[in-house]
């Protein structure tokens, strides 16, 4: 467990630092953070889940 918020941390902080410099237009890029983040949580499902998922989203 303590792998996955060192890894969640890391991508957090990596995405606010872009979006702080090198933004241009910050609230669309706090919505590909937030998609981004959604999908990095998707990922985490057991694989036969995210087949669902994305079966269930055609």
């Amino acid at each position: 467990m303590n792998m996955f918020w060192l890894r969640f941390v890391i991508f957090s902080l990596l995405w606010i630092l872009l979006i702080l410099q090198e933004s241009n237009q910050i609230p669309l890029s706090i919505v590909s953070f937030a998609a981004a983040l959604g999908f990095y949580f998707v990922l985490s499902l057991r694989r036969s889940m995210l087949m669902i998922y994305l079966c269930s989203q055609l």
